[in-house]
């Protein structure tokens, strides 16, 4: 039975015959997938055994098998295959099951690497699809779609309005109250973003790319193998780059060492000619920068 549902969609009326055929109710059915690569059928048998009105196959290591709507299934993999990999489809009328197996079946990858069981809504996420890919990549797109805007001293502002005007279906004024600004500042700044990268809002393929690029720069930020930029220098052991010392760090010129008497000639112009409103420090206290 599962076999002639599990090819292709039917119409529910040919669905209905077989299922009322083999003494099964004809109602929306939901699909299972579960991972058995050592007692596929004995798992099987067992899941007959408890759901009398389950129709149920095994293909290779895999036991798929398809309920009525009412049944509790994600109880009853619970208590048979709690330890197992599983994938858990959506509810379909008897006629697409064939769409709820395939759902299960793509589920059971993320059963195996979270350990559990997961239903196919879970998996129905854009970042869900981003966090399979590596950082370096991820980075490398987001770089080149939005590489023109990091460019610009508007950078910033730039970023925030295009964020806000796409998660708002770029609607203008809901984008400029969430930034708090006028519509024209949030036209002008999408005027720039067009102007710079070439893409255009009125173009869906455009729109998604620039998306696309913002999301894959977030998962990458949030990839565990993601490194900042300063990692590049492959610096040793606790050493950091030089825009990277906090305030207050003392550094040592080179020639402080070499002739200290020009240490202290520097030192005395220094501080003759302090800036605008400032007051002379000490030598061994600087900025960092």
């Amino acid at each position: 039975m599962l076999d002639r549902l599990a090819r292709a969609t039917v119409d529910d009326v040919v669905a209905a015959r077989w299922l009322t055929s083999a003494g099964l109710p004809d109602a929306d059915l939901r699909a299972a997938a579960i991972a058995a690569p050592d007692d596929a059928d004995d798992l099987a048998a067992d899941l007959l055994i408890t759901l009398p009105d389950a129709v149920v196959r095994v293909v290779g290591e895999v036991v798929e098998l398809a309920v009525p709507l009412d049944t509790d299934l994600p109880g009853v993999l619970g208590t048979l295959a709690g330890g197992r990999a599983a994938g858990i489809g959506i509810a379909v009328r008897p006629g697409a099951l064939v769409v709820s197996l395939r759902q299960a079946r793509s589920a059971l990858p993320a059963s195996r690497v979270q350990g559990r069981h997961v239903h196919a809504e879970e998996i129905a996420s854009s970042r869900l699809l981003l966090n399979t890919v590596g950082a370096q990549p991820l980075q490398a797109y987001a770089d080149a779609v939005l590489g023109p805007l990091d460019a610009t001293d508007r950078s910033g502002e730039l970023m925030r309005g295009l964020t806000a005007f796409l998660e708002h279906n770029g609607h203008w004024g809901a984008a400029a109250t969430a930034l708090r600004v006028h519509r024209h500042t949030i036209r002008n700044r999408i005027d720039a973003v067009e102007r710079l990268t070439g893409r255009r809002m009125d173009s869906a393929q455009d729109r998604h790319e620039l998306w696309l690029a913002l999301r894959a720069r977030d998962a990458a930020r949030m990839s565990a193998d993601y490194r900042p930029r300063h990692a590049e220098h492959h610096l040793r052991g606790t050493e950091r780059p030089r825009s990277a010392r906090p305030y207050g760090v003392t550094l040592d010129p080179w020639w402080s060492k070499a002739d200290p008497s020009a240490c202290r000639r520097w030192r005395s112009k220094a501080e003759s000619r302090p800036g605008p409103g400032t007051m002379p420090r000490p030598w061994h206290v600087t900025s960092g920068f």
